[in-house]
């Protein structure tokens, strides 16, 4: 298993201060050397010319692009995702074998509090964003997170919190509301489950799924993924469930036995009362 490497309490206290009053450069826990090692990184998008993941420039030549299950070029990857990388690097340098990105949430907007300094729901799930938050509009009436509308459908990519709220570090406004045969589908976790009504509540979004592919077997605190092709936007009532399988988390897909680098980047725990993202970086 790996081992956070040794940090004198001195140090991790400098890199949490820098990592958050920097400027939003991360910290990275760890040494680096010219020599590439290989490496699972669990990261940001963070610029393109090749493609930089938490400021790390990757080669993109030979790598395999998939992007929610379905291959892909390096186009389709856009700044904020939050993706799996599989490759190599010095630190500064390196090479992408593979890169996969899964949206946390491709859905409607239920309620925006954002322009009075809270969240919004989407889908049954609270996110939060901040001035980090990458935001793209296909609308051109609208340029800013708390200007998107109830209905609004919206896909959204960033980490969970042990409560299983939302940090977006990537907002994209796809379009006011959907047409028909338009799929949406949410990540979050089972909060009750009526199996005898086939009736269960996905954070705070109700869900029927009586006519659904259940792929997996339901329990009430685990995260799974559901996909609905209906065509509407429930913002009161049921969604109506076409598919639901569990929810395969980016750090699960990670192998600790073996010898190569790791680095995530995640949202500090709240009881350390920092609040800010940092990445993370061990060695067996």
């Amino acid at each position: 298993m790996k081992k956070l490497q040794q940090i004198a309490i001195s140090t991790l206290l400098a890199l949490l201060i820098s990592a958050c009053g920097g400027g939003g450069d991360d910290a990275t826990f760890g040494s680096s050397s010219a020599t590439r090692s290989d490496e699972t990184v669990l990261g940001r998008v963070t610029g393109f010319g090749s493609v930089y993941v938490d400021g790390v420039e990757y080669e993109t030549d030979n790598t395999q692009i998939t992007i929610n299950g379905v291959p892909a070029d390096e186009s389709a990857l856009k700044l904020g995702m939050v993706v799996l990388l599989k490759g190599n690097s010095d630190g500064s340098h390196g090479e992408a074998f593979n890169i996969d990105f899964s949206d946390e949430i491709h859905g409607f907007v239920g309620e925006n509090l954002t322009g009075t300094g809270g969240a919004f729901q989407v889908m049954g799930q609270t996110v939060y964003s901040d001035p980090l938050t990458i935001f793209e509009s296909a609308v051109a009436s609208i340029t800013t997170i708390a200007a998107i509308p109830q209905g609004a459908i919206v896909e959204i990519s960033g980490y969970r919190d042990a409560d299983g709220a939302l940090f977006a570090t990537r907002i994209e406004l796809k379009k006011l509301s959907l047409d028909p045969g338009d799929e949406v589908s949410v990540k979050g976790r089972i909060e009750t489950l009526d199996e005898n009504a086939k009736r269960l509540t996905l954070g705070t979004m109700a869900v029927d799924y009586s006519q659904a592919e259940v792929k997996d077997v339901l329990i009430v605190g685990r995260f799974y993924e559901i996909s609905s092709r209906q065509g509407t936007s429930p913002i009161s009532g049921d969604l109506t469930a076409d598919e639901i399988e569990v929810a395969e988390d980016a750090a699960d897909q990670i192998d600790s036995d073996t010898d190569e680098q790791i680095k995530l980047e995640g949202r500090i725990d709240k009881r350390l009362t920092v609040t800010c993202l940092l990445s993370m970086a061990w060695r067996s």
